[in-house]
């Protein structure tokens, strides 16, 4: 069970290039402190194993799929810099879905050309 979210903006709204690093780093920080975070996979003494690590920016983007304060995997989520935007899938109904409708809606305010914007 669990919940889908999106978001809805003109067709062609982009972030400005002047802002796209102020919305990277807000959209960071937003993923952190909702508790977002990453799984890890390392190999110790020939031992493959999962490990999990904050949420953090890469060059291809974000991809993240637990939540720290519910203690619980949902389908993967996160940002694609390729093509400028957040992304999920079934976001369940607790921190995961508040952080991602947040980061949605943080998304659509800046966006040009977006409603409302």
């Amino acid at each position: 069970m669990g919940t889908f979210a999106d978001k809805f903006c003109a067709r062609g709204a982009q972030i400005p290039e002047e802002k796209e690093q102020e919305f990277l780093e807000r959209l960071e920080k937003l993923f952190q402190a909702g508790g977002m975070m990453e799984v890890d996979r390392i190999s110790l003494f020939g031992i493959e194993t999962a490990t999990l690590r904050k949420a953090r920016m890469n060059n291809w983007g974000m991809d993240f799929c637990y939540n720290y304060f519910e203690e619980d995997y949902w389908e993967n989520a996160g940002y694609n810099r390729k093509r400028n935007e957040v992304w999920s899938g079934k976001i369940g109904w607790r921190e995961f879905n508040i952080t991602m409708v947040s980061a949605y809606v943080l998304e659509n305010l800046y966006r040009e050309g977006a409603d409302g914007g």
